[in-house]
């Protein structure tokens, strides 16, 4: 295997990334169409997805994916794109939970009530699902012979206010009951959690996207 390019590793790494995944595909759909039973094939395409995800989430580093332009998408991904905008239109079935504020000039914006769930969003917390462990096997129990059928990423943060303004437009915007509200601003804080589970379809389709998406997006 040759060294990867010391000027753009994340670029390399995902595109390697891409091209495993899709010989994997390919071998798995060249032996189901030779008649080898779906139990019997060869190889372990989700234990491949799941090891390409884990990659192309944890190799580049955290200001990579806060550097993508925009709010990223997948519309040079048709087939990314509509599995999106499915989850986006289908959140409740998909045990959505998003409790973060709106985010703008670097820092949050308590006049926006939720954020927006856009594929750069769902990327920075799928990476901090995954550093901090809180990614689990959907349904969280199994049967012997029972395929899994997604994975479940949770993220959250206590966030401590840095200025007394973000508190007071909190406190007018809801994001604290009056029971929560304290004389002392620097005493306060905030939960925010993050929730999803997508199945294994969605994410074989939505992990050639993000390889593509930082193949374009970043330079080292």
């Amino acid at each position: 295997m040759s060294n990867y390019s010391p000027n753009s590793f994340v670029r390399s790494f995902a595109e390697r990334t891409l091209a495993n995944l899709r010989f994997i595909e390919a071998e798995r759909t060249n032996q189901l169409a030779q008649g080898v039973p779906p139990n019997k094939v060869s190889v372990f395409e989700v234990t491949q997805l799941m090891n390409s995800m884990v990659g192309l989430l944890i190799f580049p580093k955290a200001a990579h994916f806060s550097s993508i332009s925009g709010s990223g998408d997948f519309k040079n991904n048709v087939n990314a794109w509509v599995v999106f905008r499915g989850i986006c239109r289908n959140k409740e079935a998909h045990g959505y939970i998003n409790t973060y504020p709106g985010h703008r000039n670097g820092r949050y914006d308590f006049n926006i009530k939720q954020a927006e769930l856009t594929p750069k969003f769902l990327l920075l917390h799928l990476r901090n699902a995954v550093c901090h462990q809180q990614l689990n096997v959907f349904p969280t129990e199994l049967e012997p012979n029972e395929d899994i059928q997604g994975f479940t990423f949770k993220d959250h943060e206590t966030y401590r206010f840095k200025r007394e303004e973000d508190w007071q437009i909190a406190c007018e915007n809801g994001f604290l009951s009056e029971t929560d509200f304290d004389s002392n601003w620097r005493r306060a804080s905030l939960p925010f959690v993050f929730e999803i589970t997508l199945s294994t379809e969605e994410i074989r389709v939505l992990a050639p996207a993000f390889c593509e998406m930082l193949i374009n997006e970043f330079i080292d």
